[in-house]
């Protein structure tokens, strides 16, 4: 299986910024340029996006980052240089192509990374980066995120980044379980990534490799 890149697929966090206006009132999420480096920011845009992308129809919410464009760029690539590597794929829920590794590069451009899950030795499928990434990263190149906007055909974004300790346990939505809980553990990071058409989530929990 193999994602193709679209570029003119619809975003999910710039159809955040669409409302229906029979949904309600506009919310703004304002992140202040002391806080706008923790990864904890990815996390909650995560849970934007997911929103979003589960219920098309319904209202979004609008993201505003309050750095400038220089420093947005700058963090971005921090944060992909900081993540860049191949990484085991440790545990996962929804991973229905049986991923067992992911290698991050960078992309052609300055923008963001360029995630590929293999199975195996083979690249099965590639998540892009583009102008529609943001990254944070903190002092320690542990904590750098990045999350990416209609990075392949059918997916509405990934995040891949540490969680924080109050978000490291991954439920399943809903009333019927799809999945048992899955524990991402300290040190490790998180790829997620969601279909645009049905707003299913996939998690992968990832451990750096120390060699080839």
């Amino acid at each position: 299986m193999r994602f193709a890149e679209q570029s003119s697929f619809v975003i999910c966090a710039a159809a955040c910024r669409t409302f229906n206006n029979n949904a309600g009132a506009q919310q703004d999420i304002h992140d202040d340029r002391a806080a706008a480096s923790h990864p904890i920011n990815i996390m909650r845009l995560r849970y934007i996006a997911a929103v979003c992308a589960a219920f098309p129809l319904l209202s979004c919410v609008s993201v505003h980052d309050h750095r400038t464009g220089e420093q947005q760029l700058s963090d971005l690539r921090a944060a992909t240089d900081a993540l860049v590597g191949t990484y085991e794929v440790v545990d996962s829920r929804m991973n229905n192509h049986n991923f067992t590794s992911v290698v991050v590069r960078k992309s052609i451009g300055t923008y963001g990374p360029n995630v590929a899950m293999m199975v195996g030795a083979s690249q099965a499928a590639v998540l892009y980066g583009s102008k529609k990434c943001r990254g944070y990263v903190a002092q320690a190149a542990s904590d750098a995120s990045v999350m990416c906007d209609a990075p392949a055909y059918g997916i509405s974004f990934y995040t891949l980044g540490p969680v924080p300790d109050w978000d490291r346990t991954i439920r399943s939505g809903g009333v019927i379980k799809s999945f048992s809980d899955m524990t991402v553990p300290p040190g490790a990071l998180l790829l997620q990534y969601d279909e645009s058409r049905t707003g299913r989530a996939h998690y992968l929990v990832l451990a750096k490799k120390t060699a080839p």
